[in-house]
């Protein structure tokens, strides 16, 4: 191992370092709050009302598309009862799909199979091994980053209607904070 690789994997480990300790603990308290509030705010009365309201529609909604399904099923049972052929086709052509489901099934076990086969006898060097933690490290971070974050992806694009039941659990917070 040379002394650049050396030096570039302490500088890996330093950086993979540094945000484990500061990174993790920004993600910690932001995300931490942020759901906070989420609970603070989806549990207000404004959200509820407005949320049952859009609630009916989309039970309409769902209720129609059942039913929609239903029709199109009885028309096709109808129209194949009187058509032998064309119910062996229909017969066929589900087959083959279930055919084409089970081979990507298949191609997706068999890719993942021969990489786990490829990179396990492998001889890696440290400055690979360094490579991977910190891309794993990362990762790790990124996965619970994603979870801290909804509050803030609704308060910048989730309508006014979010924004404004966070000012008024913001204030009834502050009144409930001030009469102690």
């Amino acid at each position: 191992m040379s002394s650049s690789d050396a030096d570039f994997i302490a500088y890996i480990n330093n950086i993979s370092s540094g945000l484990n300790r500061y990174f993790s603990v920004f993600i910690f308290l932001v995300g931490t709050l942020g759901n906070i509030l989420n609970v603070l705010v989806l549990s207000g009365r404004g959200i509820r009302k407005k949320l049952l309201c859009n609630a009916i529609p989309i039970l309409l909604m769902f209720i129609f598309a059942l039913m929609t399904m239903k029709n199109v099923r009885q028309s096709r049972r109808q129209i194949q009862a009187g058509n032998v052929s064309t119910m062996n086709n229909v017969g066929r052509t589900k087959e083959n799909q279930g055919n084409k489901n089970d081979a990507h099934l298949l191609l997706s076990h068999w890719a993942w199979k021969s990489s786990a086969t490829i990179t396990v006898n492998r001889t890696a060097s440290k400055l690979q091994v360094t490579i991977d933690n910190f891309a794993y490290n990362f990762t790790l971070l990124l996965n619970f980053f994603t979870s801290g974050i909804p509050f803030y992806i609704y308060t910048l694009a989730g309508g006014n209607i979010f924004r404004e039941e966070l000012m008024r659990t913001l204030i009834a917070v502050r009144k409930w904070l001030s009469c102690r």
